[in-house]
């Protein structure tokens, strides 16, 4: 070989390694940047709520002679506290399943309000396609993906159940699936134990995870 096509060759061999790292590195900046966009959402939204709080109490809170700053924030984290004490008991729950019916009877409120329970996202809770973490068949039959499902047959006679397959580690986006009951691996896990997974593309997995795999 001569030497000008041993050069050749090297910039050959040169440009295949720089596209090549150029493309591993665009799918890290690409997960990485994603993965810090969902962390940092929520932490900007909370934080514009508070200034918000801050700002709308801030004055009320002064004519009645307590113009301490941060005094509204503090009001607020404790009325929330508070909600969730109150929604946690039994009085609570028993209010909130007598407010569930009333609102399915209303004739104005109650196709808007099912439609609602549908799409709503409810960690932990037992309505919306996110209450429920699973696992289902990827359609190959040898792997296992993580998915979110009500858990509700779509129909009376049929025993197929829609879920929620995300994408990682961008959860916002997916596809749904049906898929037969007797198929899907129900998980121990909380609907925010889930987003971390994809999240970390893999990197973080809980125990339950693989306990359910065996």
């Amino acid at each position: 070989m001569t030497s000008r096509a041993r050069g050749k060759a090297l910039r050959g061999f040169a440009i295949g390694d720089y596209d090549a790292a150029m493309q591993r590195l665009q799918g890290h900046l690409k997960k990485t940047m994603l993965a810090g966009a969902f962390a940092f959402i929520p932490i900007a939204i909370t934080i514009a709520i508070l200034i918000y709080i801050e700002n709308m109490t801030r004055a009320p809170l002064a004519k009645m002679g307590m113009n301490i700053p941060g005094l509204g924030i503090l009001l607020a984290i404790g009325l929330i506290y508070l909600t969730g004490l109150f929604v946690s008991s039994l009085v609570g729950k028993f209010i909130l399943v007598r407010l569930d019916r009333l609102l399915q009877r209303l004739p104005l409120l109650r196709d808007l309000y099912k439609a609602w329970k549908q799409i709503s996202f409810t960690p932990g809770g037992g309505e919306g396609i996110y209450a429920q973490v699973v696992l289902v068949p990827d359609g190959r039959g040898d792997q296992h993906v993580i998915a979110f499902s009500s858990m509700q047959d779509v129909g009376p006679e049929s025993d197929s159940i829609a879920v929620f397959i995300p994408n990682a580690p961008n959860p916002v986006t997916g596809r749904v699936a049906f898929i037969h009951r007797r198929d899907i691996i129900e998980l121990p896990i909380s609907t925010e134990e889930a987003f971390k997974i994809l999240l970390s593309s893999g990197n973080y997995v809980p125990l339950e995870v693989a306990q359910n795999l065996r």
